[in-house]
Order: C-alpha cells, then sequence, then structure tokens
C-alpha cells in the first residue's frame, strides 16, 4: 500500500485518469450538485457517491447483465427505484477485498441500504474505523467476522 502522502492529489489523478473514468466521475459530480433535498444530503454523506448499473458495468469491465447478477456487490436503492453502487467499494477497477464475503454474510438478513450503512459507519469493535476502511486496511478476516457475526445475531 503506498503511504498517504505519496499519493497523488485527487485532481492529479483525474487529470491522469483515462477519459472514461473522468466521465464518470463528471456524471457523479453533476448527479450530486442536482439532488438537494435533506434526506438525500443526509444519505450522501453516509454513503458518498454512486454510480449507476451501466456505469459500474464499464468501470469493471463487465456486461449490465453481469453486473444485476453479481452477488458481491454492495447495491444501494434508491426513492426512485433504480438501483446504485457506491464507489468505496471499488479499488480502481476491481472490487475492495471482502466486500463480496461480507454482502454475503450479511445480504440475506438485512436491507442492501443497511448493509451499505454497517460498512461505512463507525464501528467501536474496529477501533472507531468504518468496517470498508478496515477492509482497505487489509483487516479482511476481521470484518467478515464481524459481519457473519452480525448476521446471526440479526437472524
Amino acid at each position: 500500500m503506498v503511504a498517504t502522502a505519496e499519493r497523488a492529489s485527487v485532481a492529479e489523478r483525474y487529470e491522469r485518469a483515462h477519459p472514461h473514468i473522468r466521465a464518470l466521475i463528471d456524471r457523479l459530480l453533476e448527479r450530486d450538485a442536482a439532488d438537494g433535498d435533506d434526506w438525500a444530503a443526509t444519505w450522501r454523506a453516509q454513503i458518498g457517491p454512486a454510480l449507476t448499473q451501466r456505469d459500474t458495468a464499464a468501470l469493471l469491465g463487465k456486461s449490465p447483465q453481469a453486473v444485476a447478477k453479481d452477488p458481491g456487490l454492495v447495491r444501494v436503492p434508491t426513492r426512485d427505484r433504480r438501483v446504485m453502487y457506491p464507489v468505496w467499494q471499488f479499488d480502481g477497477r476491481r472490487r475492495v477485498d471482502g466486500v463480496a464475503e461480507v454482502v454475503a454474510a450479511v445480504g440475506q438478513t438485512v436491507a442492501p441500504s443497511t448493509v451499505a450503512a454497517w460498512l461505512t459507519a463507525p464501528n467501536p469493535q474496529l477501533d472507531g474505523r468504518a468496517p470498508i476502511a478496515a477492509l482497505r486496511a487489509g483487516d479482511r478476516d476481521r470484518v467478515v467476522a464481524l459481519a457473519e457475526q452480525l448476521a446471526g445475531d440479526l437472524a
């Protein structure tokens, strides 16, 4: 893992990104600016930006149908019944290691939006880190075990 100080700024990474990736980012920012109600703002603060099925397919190099059938992706339904895919579950063009296992552990027990909220909320069992941050830091086994415990508690 590259140290934070060595990472390029977001603006530098945007400028070096493939034009297709820049277009995805631009669409996210436009959608974010267009949605201004309080509920949506609160949810965006918790979940962050998300991609459409088509954009997720393009990012992962899959068909939209393959994305729709992928049981290991975090999906968040919107009020207008669209399905969105939070960007924090991706590391470049691949899924963050452990996300699929978390979804498999709790996905049958709780609503998709609850999975997304659990992954992004600070967790005292992870020293206050959100499970997605712990996954990114390499604590895959610990996070998956907590997800399995959560599923067992809710079953």
